[in-house]
């Protein structure tokens, strides 16, 4: 059954919808940061390109909310909350869990953040 989840998100995406990536905070045994690298791992695992797999938990969302103009993008004018990573998530998403700072709304949080969650797997 897990298996025809995967190929059903798979199929959405190459339909042209878009996929978004989100957590159900709350929800027994999830911690939102560390389930959102499992989930991105997931939809990575579905088959959706790395880059996919990115927009799926910032530029979909944000124009969901209809923020697409300041919100999930790198741009003049946007809100800068990023992470700076030390590796590129395009070529490997396990990229996502060495992460060398976190920019919120702009600013370069005091201190630093040496590591994320560990993903289980990725390309």
């Amino acid at each position: 059954m897990f298996a025809h989840f995967l190929t059903v998100v798979k199929r959405f995406s190459d339909a042209g919808v878009p996929v978004m990536a989100g957590t159900d905070c709350g929800a027994r045994d999830l911690s939102a940061g560390y389930s959102l690298h499992e989930e991105l791992w997931l939809l990575s695992r579905a088959g959706l390109s790395n880059l996919e797999v990115l927009r799926a938990a910032t530029l979909y969302p944000a124009r969901c909310m209809g923020q697409g103009r300041r919100s999930g993008i790198v741009a003049p004018g946007a809100t800068a909350d990023l992470l700076v990573l030390k590796d590129n998530p395009l070529e490997h998403l396990a990229a996502l869990g060495d992460i060398q700072q976190v920019v919120v709304r702009g600013r370069i949080l005091d201190r630093p953040v040496t590591s994320g969650p560990r993903v289980s797997g990725g390309n």
